[in-house]
């Protein structure tokens, strides 16, 4: 019985983990950029800088996006889509790439 118990609790933290835990890393190499980041379940993530990396990101919906123009004076907030949408579920660890041409923005998802 305390076999079976122990070996539940291992199943279940690992299931935990994997399910709640992703890694993100986003990044760009366009110019006048001047923040990454990402929103997960209505939550936001980034930083200042053309890198930002998430380790225990929650599995959900992600809407990645940058900024552009300035960190203050003429910034500007872009979203990036995917393939054309704004959100994209994510269960998995990913990298993304951000491509802003000063329009608009494209963002390229490697899983």
């Amino acid at each position: 019985m305390k076999l079976l118990k122990i070996t539940m609790v291992i199943f279940l933290s690992c299931f935990f983990i994997n399910c709640y835990a992703i890694r993100v890393s986003v990044h760009t190499a366009s110019k006048d950029v001047y923040g990454v980041g990402f929103y997960a379940n209505g939550k936001g993530f980034g930083s200042i800088g053309k890198n930002y990396n998430k380790t225990d990101a929650p599995v959900g919906m992600y809407k990645f996006g940058l900024r552009a123009g300035g960190l203050i004076i003429g910034k500007k907030e872009v979203t990036c889509l995917i393939g054309g949408r704004a959100l994209v579920k994510l269960d998995q660890d990913a990298t993304v790439t951000l491509d802003y041409d000063g329009n608009k923005c494209e963002a390229y998802l490697q899983k």
